[in-house]
């Protein structure tokens, strides 16, 4: 039985809280507004998970941790993306990173067997 799809239309500004999502059995997320100011955020048990605004625009960024994606599901980042680490707790998951500008300030922990997308025409990714 597939999980709750949650959709968040608004931004979401968290005052640098954590916040944990779980979607069910296999739920899908998307936000089309701003994600910034969380000190992390934990996704579980998605199908699929996907950033349409800017997400974590104030330094350091957001610590974001992806937790049991479907097989075959996709994280992505359609617009600006800062992140000060990524744990990708779901191995079997497709990572698209398609904005302007994609800024990942400490560590990355990216293990897939899917595919990872890093920019997409004029785009610029940093390590730092």
């Amino acid at each position: 039985m597939p999980g709750a799809n949650l959709t968040l239309s608004g931004s979401l500004d968290g005052a640098n809280y954590n916040l944990t999502i779980d979607l069910g059995n296999v739920g899908s997320w998307s936000n089309t507004g701003q994600v910034d100011k969380i000190g992390s955020l934990t996704i579980t048990n998605a199908a699929n998970a996907t950033f349409l605004g800017t997400f974590g625009s104030t330094a350091p960024g957001i610590s974001l941790t992806l937790s049991a994606l479907a097989t075959g599901g996709t994280v992505s980042f359609a617009s600006d993306a800062t992140l000060a680490s990524l744990a990708n707790n779901a191995p079997a998951g497709n990572w698209t990173f398609t904005g302007g500008n994609t800024i990942v300030t400490q560590q990355l922990a990216l293990t897939t067997t899917g595919s990872v997308n890093l920019g997409g025409g004029a785009s610029l990714v940093t390590f730092s």
